[in-house]
């Protein structure tokens, strides 16, 4: 696989992460002490949405870093670009 489609791969992931993460948070209850379990419950699927959306923008971040001409000006990249024309 080509590394833009592991790049549109690794984005859309995130985007299904964040997604998941704002329509699966229920409301959190701080104001009923009665429920402190159902809080905890709530801060550790927190945590693991939170955790998982994480491990996605690492793997976006490698990808871009594995991308060709990062190094590179915008008038190198132009001149290569002209060059395999």
């Amino acid at each position: 696989m080509d590394k833009v489609t592991v790049l549109q791969q690794c984005v859309d992931q995130m985007t299904l992460d964040m997604f998941n993460a704002l329509r699966l948070l229920p409301p959190l209850d701080t104001e009923d002490d009665s429920n402190a379990e159902v809080v905890a419950e709530q801060l550790e699927r927190i945590k693991g949405l939170a955790k998982d959306l994480l491990l996605s923008a690492k793997r976006t971040n490698e990808v871009i870093d594995t991308l060709p001409g990062l190094d590179k000006t915008e008038a190198d990249q132009l001149e290569e670009l002209r060059l395999l024309q």
